[in-house]
């Protein structure tokens, strides 16, 4: 009994640690990118370049559809202010 819930929380510990470095990683990304004095539509044009300038790493720490829709909701609700249109630059 005590090795199943030891191996229970060992499988939330690895199922977690690549999400982790996925959200770790758009974080980064993002705030390297100037936002301050920006309309709308320049915040999302230079969050694009910034996707697509580092699409290679993105997708290195985001290799399954359980990562990508998990990652999606971290920008969706943790990330993006209301207004600042990254979830639409996909």
């Amino acid at each position: 009994m005590h090795w199943k819930s030891d191996h229970k929380q060992r499988s939330r510990l690895l199922t977690s640690e690549p999400l982790q470095m996925a959200q770790v990683l758009w974080n980064t990304l993002i705030g390297a990118v100037p936002l301050s004095g920006k309309n709308n539509q320049q915040i999302q044009g230079a969050i694009t370049k910034q996707v697509k300038k580092y699409q290679k790493l993105l997708e290195a720490f985001s290799g399954s559809a359980r990562l990508e829709a998990a990652l999606m909701i971290h920008i969706q609700v943790r990330a993006c202010m209301p207004t600042c249109g990254g979830l639409s630059a996909f």
